[in-house]
Protein backbone atom coordinates (compact mmCIF):
# COMPACT_ATOMS: atom_id res chain seq x y z
CA UNK A 1 0.00 0.00 0.00
CA UNK A 2 1.73 2.92 -1.29
CA UNK A 3 0.81 6.64 -0.32
CA UNK A 4 0.42 9.06 -3.70
CA UNK A 5 1.96 12.48 -2.93
CA UNK A 6 3.25 14.97 -5.92
CA UNK A 7 6.14 17.20 -5.53
CA UNK A 8 5.55 21.02 -5.78
CA UNK A 9 7.11 20.54 -9.34
CA UNK A 10 3.87 19.73 -10.60
CA UNK A 11 1.73 23.11 -9.00
CA UNK A 12 4.13 25.44 -9.26
CA UNK A 13 3.42 28.63 -11.19
CA UNK A 14 6.06 28.82 -13.65
CA UNK A 15 4.94 31.69 -15.92
CA UNK A 16 4.74 34.89 -13.74
CA UNK A 17 4.24 38.27 -13.89
CA UNK A 18 7.87 40.30 -12.20
CA UNK A 19 7.18 43.96 -10.65
CA UNK A 20 8.09 46.65 -12.72
CA UNK A 21 8.45 50.17 -11.99
CA UNK A 22 6.93 51.83 -14.54
CA UNK A 23 3.77 49.91 -14.69
CA UNK A 24 3.45 49.64 -10.74
CA UNK A 25 0.13 50.83 -11.14
CA UNK A 26 -0.73 47.79 -12.46
CA UNK A 27 1.01 45.93 -9.95
CA UNK A 28 -0.48 47.79 -7.88
CA UNK A 29 -4.48 46.95 -8.68
CA UNK A 30 -3.38 43.21 -9.21
CA UNK A 31 -2.29 42.99 -5.53
CA UNK A 32 -5.58 44.83 -4.55
CA UNK A 33 -7.87 42.57 -6.72
CA UNK A 34 -6.10 39.16 -5.79
CA UNK A 35 -5.45 39.73 -2.23
CA UNK A 36 -1.80 39.61 -2.45
CA UNK A 37 1.44 42.07 -1.58
CA UNK A 38 4.26 40.02 -3.30
CA UNK A 39 5.64 40.34 -6.75
CA UNK A 40 9.17 39.08 -7.73
CA UNK A 41 11.69 40.76 -8.83
CA UNK A 42 13.81 39.90 -12.26
CA UNK A 43 16.61 38.42 -10.70
CA UNK A 44 14.94 35.34 -8.53
CA UNK A 45 16.72 37.16 -5.58
CA UNK A 46 14.52 39.40 -4.01
CA UNK A 47 11.06 40.95 -4.17
CA UNK A 48 8.77 43.60 -3.72
CA UNK A 49 6.44 44.10 -0.92
CA UNK A 50 2.98 46.13 -1.59
CA UNK A 51 1.69 48.13 1.36
CA UNK A 52 -1.47 48.76 0.76
CA UNK A 53 -1.74 51.49 3.75
CA UNK A 54 0.79 53.75 2.16
CA UNK A 55 0.19 52.48 -1.83
CA UNK A 56 4.08 52.21 -1.69
CA UNK A 57 6.58 49.07 -2.76
CA UNK A 58 9.45 48.13 -1.12
CA UNK A 59 12.26 45.57 -1.84
CA UNK A 60 13.19 42.99 -0.01
CA UNK A 61 15.49 40.08 -0.27
CA UNK A 62 14.25 36.17 -0.39
CA UNK A 63 15.41 34.94 3.11
CA UNK A 64 15.35 30.84 3.59
CA UNK A 65 12.78 30.62 5.34
CA UNK A 66 10.61 32.10 1.88
CA UNK A 67 12.55 29.34 -0.48
CA UNK A 68 11.94 25.79 -1.36
CA UNK A 69 12.56 23.18 -3.57
CA UNK A 70 10.76 21.68 -7.18
CA UNK A 71 11.61 18.28 -5.75
CA UNK A 72 9.68 18.76 -1.86
CA UNK A 73 6.41 17.11 -1.47
CA UNK A 74 3.48 19.14 -1.60
CA UNK A 75 2.73 17.81 2.24
CA UNK A 76 6.20 18.21 3.55
CA UNK A 77 5.01 19.32 7.19
CA UNK A 78 7.89 21.94 6.72
CA UNK A 79 6.20 23.74 4.51
CA UNK A 80 3.27 24.91 6.93
CA UNK A 81 5.49 27.19 8.93
CA UNK A 82 6.86 28.22 5.61
CA UNK A 83 3.67 29.67 4.19
CA UNK A 84 2.92 31.05 7.36
CA UNK A 85 6.07 33.11 7.74
CA UNK A 86 6.13 34.63 4.02
CA UNK A 87 3.62 37.65 2.98
CA UNK A 88 1.08 36.28 1.24
CA UNK A 89 1.67 32.43 1.74
CA UNK A 90 4.28 32.77 -1.29
CA UNK A 91 7.12 30.33 -1.57
CA UNK A 92 9.60 30.92 -4.05
CA UNK A 93 10.40 27.71 -5.83
CA UNK A 94 13.94 26.65 -6.46
CA UNK A 95 15.86 24.28 -8.43
CA UNK A 96 20.18 24.34 -8.40
CA UNK A 97 19.73 27.63 -6.92
CA UNK A 98 17.89 28.96 -10.01
CA UNK A 99 14.31 30.86 -9.47
CA UNK A 100 12.04 28.36 -11.21
CA UNK A 101 8.73 29.89 -10.31
CA UNK A 102 6.43 30.44 -7.00
CA UNK A 103 4.09 28.62 -5.07
CA UNK A 104 0.97 30.19 -3.26
CA UNK A 105 -1.41 27.89 -1.23
CA UNK A 106 -4.11 28.54 -3.53
CA UNK A 107 -2.34 26.37 -6.15
CA UNK A 108 -3.33 23.33 -3.72
CA UNK A 109 -6.84 23.69 -5.18
CA UNK A 110 -5.73 22.27 -8.39
CA UNK A 111 -7.35 18.87 -9.83
CA UNK A 112 -3.89 16.73 -9.77
CA UNK A 113 -3.98 17.08 -5.94
CA UNK A 114 -7.28 16.20 -5.57
CA UNK A 115 -6.75 13.43 -7.73
CA UNK A 116 -4.22 12.07 -5.36
CA UNK A 117 -5.58 12.48 -2.36
CA UNK A 118 -8.54 10.41 -3.89
CA UNK A 119 -6.34 7.38 -4.71
CA UNK A 120 -4.82 7.47 -1.35
CA UNK A 121 -8.66 7.39 -0.05
CA UNK A 122 -9.33 4.66 -2.05
CA UNK A 123 -6.52 2.97 -1.38
CA UNK A 124 -6.73 3.27 2.12
CA UNK A 125 -10.42 2.22 2.47
CA UNK A 126 -9.79 -1.00 0.47
CA UNK A 127 -7.14 -1.89 2.39
CA UNK A 128 -8.28 -1.11 6.06
CA UNK A 129 -11.77 -3.60 4.69
CA UNK A 130 -9.13 -6.14 4.01
CA UNK A 131 -7.54 -5.81 6.99
CA UNK A 132 -10.61 -5.60 9.73
CA UNK A 133 -11.43 -9.24 7.98
CA UNK A 134 -8.34 -10.56 8.39
CA UNK A 135 -8.05 -9.61 12.09
CA UNK A 136 -11.83 -11.54 12.50
CA UNK A 137 -14.04 -8.27 12.13
CA UNK A 138 -16.48 -8.96 9.43
CA UNK A 139 -20.24 -8.41 8.83
CA UNK A 140 -21.11 -10.00 12.44
CA UNK A 141 -18.81 -7.49 13.99
CA UNK A 142 -19.90 -4.58 12.36
CA UNK A 143 -23.34 -5.86 13.56
CA UNK A 144 -22.47 -6.21 16.82
CA UNK A 145 -21.20 -3.01 16.81
CA UNK A 146 -23.78 -0.84 15.34
CA UNK A 147 -26.32 -2.83 18.05
CA UNK A 148 -23.56 -1.15 20.67
CA UNK A 149 -23.81 2.37 19.02
CA UNK A 150 -27.20 2.55 18.65
CA UNK A 151 -27.92 2.00 22.96
CA UNK A 152 -24.99 3.74 24.11
CA UNK A 153 -26.22 6.68 21.65
CA UNK A 154 -30.33 7.53 22.07
CA UNK A 155 -30.38 10.30 19.73
CA UNK A 156 -28.31 8.45 17.03
CA UNK A 157 -30.19 5.06 17.49
CA UNK A 158 -32.34 4.87 14.29
CA UNK A 159 -28.59 5.76 12.36
CA UNK A 160 -26.67 3.43 13.99
CA UNK A 161 -29.82 0.36 13.55
CA UNK A 162 -30.49 1.30 9.99
CA UNK A 163 -26.30 0.62 9.31
CA UNK A 164 -26.88 -2.45 11.74
CA UNK A 165 -29.51 -3.32 8.63
CA UNK A 166 -27.77 -2.59 5.82
CA UNK A 167 -24.95 -5.24 6.54
CA UNK A 168 -27.62 -7.69 7.43
CA UNK A 169 -28.85 -7.61 4.19
CA UNK A 170 -25.62 -7.73 2.64
CA UNK A 171 -23.19 -9.42 4.54
CA UNK A 172 -23.41 -12.45 2.06
CA UNK A 173 -22.11 -10.94 -1.05
CA UNK A 174 -20.70 -7.90 0.37
CA UNK A 175 -19.79 -7.74 4.00
CA UNK A 176 -18.65 -4.22 4.20
CA UNK A 177 -18.89 -2.90 1.11
CA UNK A 178 -21.43 -0.47 2.43
CA UNK A 179 -19.16 0.85 5.15
CA UNK A 180 -17.89 4.55 4.88
CA UNK A 181 -14.33 5.67 5.90
CA UNK A 182 -16.12 7.10 9.05
CA UNK A 183 -17.53 3.80 9.80
CA UNK A 184 -15.05 2.03 9.91
CA UNK A 185 -12.55 4.52 11.76
CA UNK A 186 -15.12 4.92 14.73
CA UNK A 187 -14.94 1.03 14.90
CA UNK A 188 -11.06 1.04 14.76
CA UNK A 189 -11.02 3.18 17.95
CA UNK A 190 -14.78 2.05 19.59
CA UNK A 191 -14.57 0.78 23.38
CA UNK A 192 -16.75 -1.71 22.05
CA UNK A 193 -13.98 -4.07 21.62
CA UNK A 194 -13.31 -3.72 25.63
CA UNK A 195 -16.51 -5.83 25.64
CA UNK A 196 -14.50 -8.94 25.06
CA UNK A 197 -10.90 -7.64 25.92
CA UNK A 198 -10.35 -7.15 22.15
CA UNK A 199 -7.19 -5.41 20.74
CA UNK A 200 -8.59 -1.97 19.16
CA UNK A 201 -7.50 -2.75 15.78
CA UNK A 202 -6.17 0.69 14.67
CA UNK A 203 -5.38 3.53 17.47
CA UNK A 204 -7.08 6.17 16.46
CA UNK A 205 -8.32 9.53 18.29
CA UNK A 206 -11.43 10.66 17.99
CA UNK A 207 -10.49 14.54 16.75
CA UNK A 208 -8.14 12.28 13.65
CA UNK A 209 -11.29 10.28 12.76
CA UNK A 210 -13.27 13.55 12.59
CA UNK A 211 -10.18 15.51 10.55
CA UNK A 212 -10.21 12.38 8.15
CA UNK A 213 -13.87 12.15 7.26
CA UNK A 214 -14.14 15.75 6.60
CA UNK A 215 -11.21 15.78 4.54
CA UNK A 216 -12.64 12.86 2.48
CA UNK A 217 -15.80 14.60 1.78
CA UNK A 218 -14.15 17.86 0.45
CA UNK A 219 -12.08 15.46 -1.52
CA UNK A 220 -14.94 13.12 -2.67
CA UNK A 221 -17.19 15.82 -3.69
CA UNK A 222 -14.26 18.31 -5.01
CA UNK A 223 -15.02 21.48 -1.94
CA UNK A 224 -12.86 24.25 -2.94
CA UNK A 225 -10.08 23.77 -0.24
CA UNK A 226 -9.23 27.37 -0.21
CA UNK A 227 -11.32 29.79 0.57
CA UNK A 228 -15.22 31.02 0.18
CA UNK A 229 -14.89 30.82 -3.49
CA UNK A 230 -13.44 32.00 -6.72
CA UNK A 231 -14.82 35.50 -6.31
CA UNK A 232 -13.75 36.00 -2.77
CA UNK A 233 -10.54 36.30 -0.80
CA UNK A 234 -9.03 33.11 -0.48
CA UNK A 235 -8.58 32.23 3.61
CA UNK A 236 -5.29 30.64 4.63
CA UNK A 237 -6.36 29.88 8.06
CA UNK A 238 -9.33 27.85 6.29
CA UNK A 239 -6.62 26.14 4.16
CA UNK A 240 -4.37 25.30 6.84
CA UNK A 241 -7.35 24.15 9.71
CA UNK A 242 -9.19 22.34 7.43
CA UNK A 243 -7.08 20.90 4.41
CA UNK A 244 -3.12 20.82 5.24
CA UNK A 245 -3.15 19.99 9.02
CA UNK A 246 -6.20 16.91 8.18
CA UNK A 247 -4.17 15.70 5.05
CA UNK A 248 -1.01 15.47 7.45
CA UNK A 249 -3.16 13.27 10.19
CA UNK A 250 -4.66 11.15 7.36
CA UNK A 251 -1.34 10.40 6.05
CA UNK A 252 0.20 9.43 9.52
CA UNK A 253 -2.75 7.20 9.70
CA UNK A 254 -2.19 5.56 6.43
CA UNK A 255 1.14 4.76 7.59
CA UNK A 256 -0.02 3.34 10.68
CA UNK A 257 -2.34 1.39 8.82
CA UNK A 258 0.64 0.46 6.86
CA UNK A 259 2.94 -0.81 8.67
CA UNK A 260 0.31 -2.88 10.47
CA UNK A 261 -0.21 -4.72 7.04
CA UNK A 262 3.42 -5.36 6.71
CA UNK A 263 3.89 -6.82 10.04
CA UNK A 264 0.79 -9.26 9.01
CA UNK A 265 2.34 -10.29 5.39
CA UNK A 266 5.48 -10.43 7.19
CA UNK A 267 3.91 -12.86 9.68
CA UNK A 268 2.22 -14.64 6.83
CA UNK A 269 6.13 -15.64 4.95
CA UNK A 270 6.70 -18.88 6.06
CA UNK A 271 3.12 -20.35 5.46
CA UNK A 272 3.00 -18.21 1.62
CA UNK A 273 5.76 -19.69 1.25
CA UNK A 274 5.17 -23.30 1.65
CA UNK A 275 2.61 -22.99 -0.73
CA UNK A 276 4.78 -21.96 -3.38
CA UNK A 277 7.35 -24.24 -3.14
CA UNK A 278 4.65 -26.68 -3.26
CA UNK A 279 3.01 -25.68 -6.51
CA UNK A 280 6.83 -25.15 -7.85
CA UNK A 281 7.29 -28.69 -7.31
CA UNK A 282 4.03 -29.90 -9.39
CA UNK A 283 5.49 -28.01 -12.82
CA UNK A 284 8.48 -29.18 -15.37
CA UNK A 285 11.66 -28.07 -15.51
CA UNK A 286 11.23 -25.66 -18.35
CA UNK A 287 8.37 -24.18 -16.61
CA UNK A 288 10.56 -23.64 -13.80
CA UNK A 289 13.09 -21.92 -15.62
CA UNK A 290 10.76 -19.56 -17.57
CA UNK A 291 9.01 -18.54 -14.34
CA UNK A 292 12.18 -17.41 -12.62
CA UNK A 293 13.53 -15.84 -15.95
CA UNK A 294 10.35 -13.80 -16.21
CA UNK A 295 9.52 -13.94 -12.53
CA UNK A 296 8.67 -9.95 -12.17
CA UNK A 297 5.32 -10.97 -14.74
CA UNK A 298 4.40 -13.76 -12.13
CA UNK A 299 3.94 -12.06 -8.71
Amino acid sequence: MNWSEITLRAITTKRLFYFDKEVNSTCTRICRQLDIEVFPDYSGQSYYKYNETTDTWKKKGITKKQKTTFDSLIFDDRLKDKFESSPSQILFVFEDDLFQGIVHFTDYGKKVVYHDLYKNFFEFEKKLKEFLIIKGFGADAFIKFFQFRADKSPKKRDEYLKKKQRIEKEKVNYPLDSLFTIDLLEFCYSSFHDLNGDEKPLIIMDSEKTAINKLRNLIMHNKDNTGISSTMPHDYTKFKSEFFEPVQIFKKIFAVLNKKIEVYNIAQRPVLNKIWLSNLNKISDSELHRLFFDYEKYI
